[in-house]
């Protein structure tokens, strides 16, 4: 049985963003950090602004009443999370690595459903200051802008 944390929260490294001027893509390092361990794993690189933009998005349902679960998805790799609300305010999160002959649960997370949204929304808002800084600005950047500022509301009424 897999030991079962308290705390899930994501990690972006802004050091690590990188812009492809040839493809447009903006790649950065962004994973969870569940008690003492890392998913996908401490090295983790993906797509940060389109990644980002769909927990933003999936978590929000949460928030709102629309669902009782969601699912963070990586576009890079067979890995995700997904959540299943306990309560009025917890959410057990399985950490899944996809496989052929069936799923493994690399790991599990019982937390606070307000802590988790704000954990995201802050890697959001961290991400949309760095490529700022950096004069950056896309489709993806836009909508992941609006995804935040529609959260925030959203979070403020409920």
């Amino acid at each position: 049985m897999h030991e079962v944390a308290e705390v899930a929260e994501v990690i972006l490294d802004t050091n690590s963003i990188e812009f492809n001027q040839k493809s447009g893509s903006i790649l950065g390092k962004v994973y969870f950090c569940i008690g003492n361990e890392f998913f996908p794993d401490k090295d983790w690189s993906d797509f940060v602004v389109v990644v980002l933009g769909w927990w933003v998005e999936e978590i929000s349902k949460i928030e709102v009443g629309k669902t009782k679960t969601f699912t963070l998805n990586f576009m890079d790799g067979p890995f995700f999370a997904t959540g299943y609300l306990l309560g009025d305010n917890l959410v057990k999160i399985e950490f899944v690595k996809e496989r052929l002959c069936g799923n493994d649960i690399n790991h599990i997370a019982i937390c606070d459903i307000k802590q988790l949204m704000m954990c995201i929304l802050n890697a959001a808002n961290d991400l949309v200051l760095e490529l700022e800084k950096r004069a950056l600005d896309n489709n993806d950047i836009a909508r992941l802008k609006l995804l935040i500022k529609e959260a925030k509301v959203s979070n403020l009424i409920s």
